[in-house]
């Protein structure tokens, strides 16, 4: 490209509004030059697919079930958040750190291959190679959401493909009992060299939820994320051997009735309070006040069907307080006696 003019400037006696008003045209710049990586790279609303091409070893003989929560007629894409920042399964400015799927299809099962479906890969630095870290977790009992690692395994950027499933082999075969996630660590902030999945197109019910993200130090799953508001699911499969089918999930509570319960622990000099949910796993606030309307404490939580133990180390002893459970398609308010053992 021939250069026709050159001009060079320093803002060393500019004024403050003059520093202002530059400010603004960098702002406006950097709006452009995303519009152009977005199309041009990210491209989410032309990157639909309804099949990939595998890449070997798909043919080794010893694979027995295949497990995804793909369904049947779902495109495979990838979507932009909220503030067009990035994309909600791959390289954004959240501060996303990990994503992860969550299976729920076998009580057991022993994994042997993972699968990913890796819609874009970008690299531009040639000096450093990136790492993705692939994990299978258990699930945490008491949150529902990734606890401890079974598997992990490193592999360089370079050694994955866009636009394809890529499997990966596990060294030894893990067997995992029970729920449990694969998750894909990477630095996903804006960078020179991004990894992005692809996932399901919106799915109706919050339900239908297995795409979770993690941000900072806190696992979320998707929909909650205000710049993500998605229930979705990852494309990525395991495949085991020797698995057994878990029953069908609990269905969701007959209109009506009361979703979530208080249970009080037997015995004496406990802190706590279970919570019980009745309906559909789902992530949520709760919220302890006193009848003044005192805030006691403010937390989040995966809903399981598993009673959750919530500490009570707050309150000030004997009296009537209250619990507010709010998720995304729920609210209800419980009556909750603090006793002096408390």
């Amino acid at each position: 490209m021939k250069v026709i003019r050159s001009t060079k400037c320093s803002l060393k006696y500019a004024t403050k509004k003059k520093h202002n008003d530059i400010s603004i045209i960098l702002e406006e710049y950097s709006k452009v030059v995303n519009i152009f990586v977005d199309y041009f790279w990210l491209n989410p609303d032309k990157a639909d697919v309804v099949s990939l091409e595998s890449i070997n070893p798909y043919e080794l003989p010893d694979l027995c079930a295949s497990f995804s929560n793909q369904v049947n007629g779902e495109n495979y894409l990838t979507r932009k958040t909220k503030d067009l920042k990035g994309v909600i399964s791959g390289n954004n400015v959240l501060g996303t750190t990990e994503i992860a799927e969550k299976f729920t299809q076998t009580e057991a099962t022993t994994i042997s291959t993972i699968s990913l479906g890796v819609a874009r890969i970008y690299r531009r630095s040639t000096s450093t190679e990136r790492l993705v870290t692939i994990n299978i977790k258990e699930e945490n009992a008491g949150s529902g959401l990734p606890g401890e690692a079974l598997f992990t395994r490193t592999l360089p950027l370079s050694t994955l493909e866009a636009g394809k499933m890529n499997l990966i082999s596990l060294d030894s075969p893990i067997m995992v009992n029970g729920n449990y996630f694969v998750t894909v660590g990477f630095d996903f902030k804006l960078s020179t060299d991004s990894l992005v999945l692809y996932h399901a197109a919106e799915r109706a019910e919050l339900s239908k939820n297995r795409a979770y993200v993690k941000i900072g130090s806190d696992w979320q799953p998707f929909y909650w994320v205000p710049q993500i508001a998605i229930s979705t699911s990852l494309l990525i499969s395991v495949n085991g051997c020797n698995s057994e089918l878990a029953d069908p999930e609990k269905p969701a509570p007959i209109p009506g009735e009361n979703r979530f319960a208080l249970r009080y622990p037997l015995g004496t000099g406990l802190n706590y309070i279970s919570l019980i949910n009745n309906g559909d796993e789902e992530f949520g606030t709760i919220t302890i006040y006193d009848r003044n309307g005192k805030i006691i404490s403010i937390t989040e939580h995966m809903l399981t069907n598993t009673p959750l133990d919530i500490s009570l180390n707050g309150l000030s002893g004997q009296g009537i307080y209250y619990m507010r459970v709010s998720t995304t398609t729920d609210t209800q308010t419980l009556k909750l006696i603090g006793l002096n053992a408390y």
